[in-house]
């Protein structure tokens, strides 16, 4: 029985490890498609129509006239013709994002770095103010109890005798 058992055993890690191999075999790497067009401007609302011309990706371009498949469009060049609706968006392009967001860092960056050079200076006046009171809070502390020990041992109650049989 236990040789039945250790051989069920290595015969299920055996297996365990063919399907783990074989997932490995068949893992490809992950490809992402860019979003870099060439749209054709047309000359009128169809693929019948002749090409103009071709925009890239990202660049801004000002609708005229809405179609239900294309649209009537100009460019800041004044290039007028019919894109496909489909290839237009409102928002904004990400890769102008990123350009944004990556001049907002460089811009806080040097604001961070131009602050945290002139910051020290109200730092260390601040910690030698405190400082400064700690000493004259334990300097008046320390007058007190000198001047109480003081009045303490000259103005102190004379001793009564301890004698009660002399009255």
């Amino acid at each position: 029985m236990r040789f039945k058992l250790n051989s069920n055993l290595i015969f299920i890690i055996a297996i365990l490890l063919f399907t783990v191999s074989i997932n490995d075999i068949g893992h490809t790497e992950t490809y992402y498609v860019s979003d870099m067009l060439v749209l054709k401007i047309r000359q009128g609302p169809g693929k019948e129509f002749n090409v103009l011309g071709t925009l890239k990706s990202n660049i801004p371009i000002e609708i005229l006239e809405k179609g239900e498949v294309y649209y009537k469009m100009r460019t800041k060049n004044g290039v007028e013709g019919w894109v496909e609706k489909k290839y237009l968006s409102l928002n904004t392009p990400l890769n102008i994002v990123v350009k944004q967001l990556k001049q907002k860092i460089e811009e806080l960056e040097r604001t961070n770095k131009k602050l945290s050079t002139t910051q020290p200076l109200p730092i260390e006046t601040n910690k030698n103010f405190i400082t400064t009171i700690a000493i004259k809070w334990f300097l008046a502390g320390a007058g007190v109890f000198l001047l109480g020990w003081f009045i303490g041992r000259n103005i102190g109650v004379k001793k009564k005798s301890s004698n009660k049989f002399l009255n």
